[in-house]
């Protein structure tokens, strides 16, 4: 799987705009938030779903900022509002950066069993 290193930079983007900080949107995996229920609640639209490990993203620098909105995370480099977050010193400061540890983190592909495309549902990654 190759990620579109252009719609990551762009989203990155997004989320600096939005939040004041480089993230990129994850789903967490957690008991009441199985990786079934995230397939079948949260990414219905994307036929393939990128999976990476917590431990994975801190090897590459990246810390996990909880959005507030469970199980939504933000893939993050850079202080967020003033703190770090995970057990990472987290130190990058722009889109680039970000994608570039994001892209270089080991994971694995599933095929989403809930899969649907329609009208607002278009196929992709996750």
């Amino acid at each position: 799987m190759a990620f579109d290193r252009r719609l990551l930079l762009e989203d990155a983007g997004f989320n600096f705009r939005e939040f004041g900080y480089y993230g990129l949107s994850l789903w967490l995996i957690t008991a009441p938030w199985s990786l079934d229920r995230v397939f079948r609640e949260k990414v219905r639209r994307f036929q393939s779903v990128a999976i990476f490990s917590a431990g994975a993203l801190r090897d590459k620098g990246l810390g996990l900022v909880p959005s507030g909105k469970s199980p939504h995370y933000d893939a993050s480099t850079g202080k967020v509002y003033g703190f770090s977050f995970g057990s990472v010193k987290i130190t990058a400061s722009s889109a680039e950066e970000l994608v570039d540890q994001f892209i270089a983190a080991p994971y694995t592909v599933e095929e989403n069993p809930y899969y649907a495309q329609g009208p607002g549902l278009e196929g992709g990654w996750a």
